[in-house]
């Protein structure tokens, strides 16, 4: 009897060992042509050793990447020296990696090979780097420490910035939440803030140009303070941060893009600046704190959705002594009954136009007579109850035409006949 529970010991032991070898020949293993891998979950530490470049992984069974099925449990990697390259994706979503160590003689890091590692902390980029792929850094948002070796020719950190900067460009690719912008960068790269927890930046005066989506996400943003002589500003630059209250836009920008505030849920104040020829789509698309918007005389061309969700809306004000043409029927998806403030000998015109003419409360700019839907009555009509376009504005049925009232279409053949319901 003993025996037999000796022996069956001596089995469980064996299929114990075994497993543990087995789960640990699954954490180690080849990764190029000269290099390995090993993965000590004790520490949680995936360490790259061997000489040249990585291998290129891919989405069949054959070239996946060898760590998938532990990606989400890594925090420490260590690349030896004598790896020379990192392969495009090879760290992407790696969520908890807390540190990266890259050893001299690195001279690639790969397209997106470290995109979204949202617990990264800090980076020090070799001398030896020769060459960063698109979105290696992107949506890092847990950085707070960027740092260029002295010496490197191709990127640099100038002036401890907390950035990494494309020294012959003079271009920042990707800044963190402690980045200074520093004098002398002339523009910043698409999705260089993806994502970050940066509160406040100071745009300095060397800057052209805004990457598109370089502030996407930023929603612990609260101060930017921009200045003349930034010319462009691209799409999506500063949508959804919610943390954004001003925007005071030098005139000196030509180019303002496609929902470059759209989301910006507490804004309350920006300044159109005066040489823009076009107002894009959804530029301030659900800015619903926004109080009044100027429209500079430069404006010509407005496009769908761009003032879509500008709830708090009391007013708006066009400068340009012909009314601009709307592109798209949403291109002025506003509370109509605000007053609508245009140049001196303007109003009949704003009245035909198209789009401008659903305004109800059309005045001349100066002129404070200009009343709120509270105040202003029409004859014949009632307007305690909500009246709204069959597009789902708020209005007064100062013209003809199909109404909402109380969930209901009502025609109104007159302003001061008797409506009727329609079906």
């Amino acid at each position: 009897m003993e025996r037999k529970i000796s022996l069956k010991r001596l089995m469980l032991l064996f299929v114990s060992l075994l497993t543990a070898t087995l789960a640990s020949a699954d954490n180690q293993g080849s990764c190029g042509d000269n290099l390995t891998y090993k993965y000590v979950e004790a520490n949680k530490t995936l360490t790259i050793s061997g000489s040249g470049a990585m291998m290129e992984f891919g989405n069949t069974e054959e070239n996946r990447k060898p760590w998938v099925d532990f990606l989400n449990e890594i925090e420490h990697i260590i690349i030896e020296p004598g790896v020379t390259s990192i392969s495009n994706s090879a760290f992407r979503r790696a969520e908890k990696v807390e540190t990266v160590e890259f050893p001299a003689g690195l001279t690639n890091i790969g397209t997106e090979a470290f995109q979204y590692c949202y617990g990264l902390q800090a980076l020090t980029i070799p001398k030896s780097v020769e060459a960063i792929g698109s979105h290696a850094f992107e949506g890092c948002s847990g950085l707070t420490s960027i740092v260029v070796e002295e010496g490197n020719a191709k990127y640099d950190s100038r002036d401890h910035c907390n950035a990494l900067i494309e020294t012959a460009s003079d271009s920042l690719l990707w800044g963190c939440a402690e980045t200074t912008l520093p004098e002398g960068i002339a523009s910043i790269g698409h999705r260089a803030f993806y994502g970050c927890a940066i509160r406040s930046v100071a745009l300095p005066k060397s800057l052209n140009s805004i990457g598109s989506e370089a502030f996407y996400g930023c929603g612990y943003l609260e101060t930017v303070t921009f200045e003349e002589g930034l010319s462009y500003i691209g799409n999506s630059a500063f949508e959804e941060c919610r943390g954004l209250t001003k925007a005071q836009l030098p005139n000196s920008v030509t180019f303002l893009g496609g929902a470059a505030f759209k989301h910006c849920a507490g804004l309350d104040s920006i300044s159109i600046p005066n040489q823009l020829t076009t107002i894009e789509l959804h530029l301030l698309y659900g800015c619903e704190k926004l109080t009044k918007v100027i429209i500079p005389e430069s404006v010509v061309d407005i496009y769908d959705f761009a003032f879509y969700g500008c709830s708090g809306l009391t007013s708006m004000t066009c400068l340009n002594p012909t009314p601009p043409r709307c592109i798209g029927m949403n291109a002025l998806d506003v509370d109509y009954t605000i007053p609508l403030y245009v140049p001196k000998g303007c109003v009949q015109k704003y009245q035909a136009a198209d789009y401008w003419r659903n305004f109800v409360n059309i005045r001349e700019v100066g002129d404070e007579s200009a009343t709120s839907l509270s105040a202003l009555k029409v004859e014949g009509i009632q307007n305690d109850t909500p009246w709204y376009t069959i597009g789902g504005m708020r209005t007064i049925p100062t013209r003809p035409g199909i109404y909402i009232k109380n969930g209901k279409k009502v025609l109104v053949k007159s302003p001061l006949d008797r409506c009727s319901e329609s079906e």
